[in-house]
């Protein structure tokens, strides 16, 4: 039976078998005094063996990005939307999601390129119609392939009348939360406070209408790093989306009469 695609994204976060540093001497031990060990020796050398071979920074962002192509027929899907009514590129937002993620466990590792990697992902498809922005937003569980808390946005380009990036202090109420998030941001439990888990600065790309609704969209959030991660976040693809997402509304208003 072949692989899936969740087999190799959990092997990428798979821990280095720690209980082979104490379960090799005494295999060693017990192989030269007693001419047993046989199979502790060779359960350790496995297991070596299999993370040696998980799955690398590369794979694992092939593997992403195919994943959220795939998404993207699904989001379409859900906005009735066809190729035929886009009028350029679509454009993706991701961030960490650690909170309020169904069944989904979370995972979090940085990569030799000092890059962190997670799932789930918050993610954001922005498609561009010749009128409307629409938006498909969803916590997309990369282990299942399945979208959660799916939500979908459209808005007319003249309707937007403010278009921003914010910092917002945020709570989380820890109830929310599974145990694997402790598990990979160590530093977590230290920012709860009754109960709620503290959120300094969050950042949120924001979209205003003339209705005074709003979608917020969340950005890669650098408030992770303060929970015992060191690494780095690429904002790129977000960086990319906000400056298209810009120009077609500033394009749009300028040729509107």
């Amino acid at each position: 039976m072949s692989k899936t695609k969740g087999y190799y994204i959990q092997e990428y976060f798979r821990k280095f078998p720690l209980f082979t540093l104490w379960l090799i001497p005494l295999s060693i031990l017990l192989l030269t005094v007693f001419g047993l060990g046989v199979i502790g020796l060779g359960i350790s050398i496995y297991n070596i063996y299999k993370w040696n071979k998980r799955t690398t920074d590369t794979e694992f962002d092939k593997l992403r990005d195919e994943s959220l192509r795939d998404l993207k027929r699904v989001a379409m899907s859900k906005l009735r939307l066809e190729e035929s009514d886009l009028v350029r590129d679509f454009e993706f937002i991701v961030s960490p999601k650690y909170w309020n993620i169904g069944g989904a466990e979370f995972m979090l590792k940085k990569g030799k390129d000092g890059i962190i990697r997670y799932t789930p992902i918050n993610v954001s498809i922005i498609f561009f119609t010749e009128h409307k922005l629409c938006i498909y937003q969803c916590v997309f569980d990369m282990v299942t392939g399945n979208p959660l808390n799916v939500s979908t946005d459209r808005y007319f380009y003249t309707d937007i009348v403010s278009i921003k990036t914010q910092s917002i202090n945020e709570t989380i109420d820890i109830n929310n939360l599974k145990e694997s998030a402790y598990k990979h941001l160590p530093n977590l439990k230290k920012h709860i406070v009754n109960g709620q888990v503290q959120i300094n600065s969050a950042e949120y790309f924001v979209l205003v209408t003339t209705g005074g609704t709003a979608i917020k969209i969340q950005l890669p959030n650098k408030t992770v790093l303060d929970y015992g991660i060191s690494g780095r976040l690429n904002s790129s693809r977000s960086d990319q989306a906000i400056a298209s997402v810009e120009a077609m509304v500033d394009n749009k208003k300028a040729v509107t009469p």
